[in-house]
């Protein structure tokens, strides 16, 4: 089975809403806090192929983030490791 990755939020409005991962010619998008302070920036910006690579990088902290949607509101955020869940 293959590795997965989530984020289960509840809105505003009560509802629950579940994040996937964004894929971007089929790599995840990830940013990372040390090449800049504001984690939104483009310059922290970077793709990657494999979801092991991923779940690496998630497992190491230090500010890296997953780019994820929300399947209600179709929102796109940069979403904490802390806050990602690993599915296997």
């Amino acid at each position: 089975m293959a590795i997965q990755f989530r984020r289960i939020r509840t809105n505003p409005d009560g509802t629950t809403e579940v994040y996937e991962p964004v894929l971007r010619n089929g790599m995840f998008v990830m940013a990372d806090r040390v090449v800049h302070e504001k984690h939104n920036n483009k310059l922290n910006q970077f793709f990657v192929a494999e979801a092991e690579a991923v779940k690496a990088r998630l497992a190491s902290g230090g500010g890296v983030s997953l780019r994820m949607r929300g399947q209600i509101t179709g929102q796109q955020n940069l979403i904490t490791a802390s806050e990602v869940e690993v599915l296997f």
